[in-house]
């Protein structure tokens, strides 16, 4: 049996306002409930108080379950004082789909009026380790903080890491040009970065395939190689230092006529100088000997 219930109201208040729970309806083809609401108030109002109830539970096999549409307003505007304001499942679609053709607008927006606690806007979940809990197709802009679980109470196997700087050394920063700027947010200015098929070679397990065929790399272990890099930098530059002062400590040595090893008196200027004049007048003394042998 087809039950199909078309209202239309133009006043301030909604077309339908169900305080208690309503029985149950089922459709065979078309709309079940078709609402318009002309006004400026709700098209369909429900209100429950019972801690675990459903305002609203609507299932389909393969068409929408619920849809909402305004040209001003909200398509959909969900409230919860203490479970979810949208809480939504399918097995083959989108749980949730938003559209909006107004500029600074969200298709789909999530608000957390909490101001104590760990509130919540939008949360999302992929139970695959090859899904994504969100995937954006476009920009990303953000106000706060972005935050990485990172507690050690959550890891094992905690080692150092080795060869930092020659992995970083492998890898080749380029800068180039999207094909399609269109697909990325029309994006057409000079970036920079990696290639993902180059990066795969050093860091196989940073890249993946997204949904489109094309390869996606994380760049979030990046820093701690970066800075184990600059750890191994520091060393070498602290070695260097020393060896360094030592060389100047035995050069200042012979320039002040010590012994660069024993520290006792050496070879000052002086003594090189005599030296110097000794060597020269015994040179000179050979070659006049050589030249009186000769006459």
């Amino acid at each position: 049996m087809k039950v199909h219930i078309v209202l239309s109201l133009s006043a301030l208040a909604a077309a339908v306002c169900v305080p208690s729970v309503a029985h149950a309806q089922t459709c065979t083809m078309g709309s079940c409930i078709d609402v318009t609401n002309s006004g400026t108030g709700y098209g369909i109002s429900v209100d429950t108080h019972a801690g675990s109830a459903i305002g609203i539970d609507v299932s389909s096999d393969t068409a929408i379950a619920v849809e909402g549409t305004s040209s001003s307003g909200y398509g959909g505007y969900f409230t919860s004082s203490s479970s979810d304001g949208v809480h939504s499942i399918s097995v083959s679609a989108n749980g949730v789909y938003g559209q909006t053709s107004a500029s600074g607008d969200s298709g789909v927006a999530g608000e957390n009026m909490a101001t104590t606690g760990n509130a919540i806007g939008v949360f999302g979940y992929s139970a695959s380790s090859a899904g994504y809990a969100v995937y954006a197709d476009g920009n990303m802009a953000y106000t706060g903080t972005l935050s990485h679980i990172s507690d050690e109470r959550l890891k094992r196997e905690i080692e150092p890491l080795n060869g930092s700087m020659d992995q970083l050394l492998r890898l080749r920063g380029v800068s180039f040009y999207w094909r399609e700027p269109s697909k990325h947010g029309g994006n057409d200015r000079l970036q920079r970065g990696f290639v993902a098929q180059e990066y795969e070679k050093v860091f196989p397990e940073w890249v993946v395939t997204g949904p489109d065929g094309f390869k996606m790399i994380s760049t979030e272990g990046l820093d701690s190689l970066e800075v184990e890099s600059i750890r191994a930098l520091k060393t070498e530059n602290d070695e260097l230092r020393t060896r360094t002062a030592k060389l100047e400590e035995r050069l200042d040595a012979l320039q002040k006529g010590r012994d660069p090893i024993t520290g006792g008196v050496g070879f000052g200027k002086g003594a090189l100088c005599l030296v110097g004049l000794g060597l020269a007048g015994a040179f000179g003394i050979s070659r006049r000997k050589r030249s009186e042998q000769r006459a």
